[in-house]
């Protein structure tokens, strides 16, 4: 569901969407098509469902795991007089204040009862919403402080760290994983060769924060980190049980 002026969810995986397209019509697309269906509020939800049931039927007897964007023509004809041009989007939302309200990421994803409940009775927000960057969007919010605990910056080095909870917070970590990230991020912003890198920081192997290949990631042992260079937390370490003094100082050396 991504019906504002402009779509920012086109980023962020789906097989069906509702957007609006540029004159404001309410359009029910597959995803990867460059067009959808118009359909109004009362039809959009039984029209949703029928596609849903025409992508059941299409992929039976194959592969379960095919998504929409990769079957061979659109189960929609772009050739239908309800057919609409779809607005293409790369814009995602902000961090910080937009249009919408105030749109803020807790540092490493998570935060305490107490801030999060001091963040909602300093602000005058009217609703909640989260939202697919690891972000909470305070809607209607006009004024606020931002707490600390709270990222409101995209160019945060913060946000450049992708960290699980670590120990003790996971049973399977064996470290502390934020409070490394917390002494990691100011290295980040400090060190302009570090802009570009992207850093992963596991309490064990089996990288939950991150699947994907980073360029750096450090996992925790009973006694220190081992580094991994351009592949996963299960991946081989070029070294082992690294002190995390020695590796702040030598970030950019890896």
């Amino acid at each position: 569901m991504d019906t504002g002026r402009q779509p920012v969810l086109q980023g962020c995986s789906a097989d069906i969407r509702l957007e609006t397209s540029k004159d404001g019509r309410l359009l029910l697309i597959e995803d990867g098509a460059d067009f959808g269906r118009s359909v109004s509020q009362d039809t959009a939800i039984s029209a949703l469902i029928a596609l849903a049931h025409m992508f059941s039927q299409a992929v039976r007897g194959g592969n379960p795991n095919t998504r929409m964007r990769n079957l061979p023509s659109p189960l929609q004809s772009a050739q239908d007089e309800y057919a609409y041009k779809r607005q293409l989007s790369f814009a995602s939302l902000p961090l910080g204040k937009t249009a919408l309200g105030f749109h803020l990421a807790p540092a490493f994803g998570q935060t305490t009862s107490q801030d999060f409940t001091e963040l909602l009775i300093q602000s005058d927000c009217a609703f909640l919403r989260l939202t697919p960057w690891r972000g909470l969007l305070l809607e209607r919010a006009s004024n606020l402080t931002i707490p600390p605990g709270f990222i409101s910056d995209e160019q945060d080095p913060k946000r450049r760290i992708q960290v699980c909870p670590g120990a003790p917070a996971c049973q399977s970590a064996k470290g502390n994983t934020r409070g490394f990230a917390a002494r990691m991020a100011p290295r980040l912003g400090a060190n302009p060769a570090l802009n570009s890198k992207d850093l992963h920081i596991s309490g064990c192997a089996k990288g939950c924060a991150k699947p994907q290949k980073a360029d750096l990631t450090f996992v925790a042992q009973n006694c220190g980190f081992d580094v991994i260079v351009k592949g996963h937390a299960w991946d081989k370490p070029i070294i082992t049980g690294l002190d995390p003094d020695i590796i702040l100082q030598n970030l950019d050396g890896f």
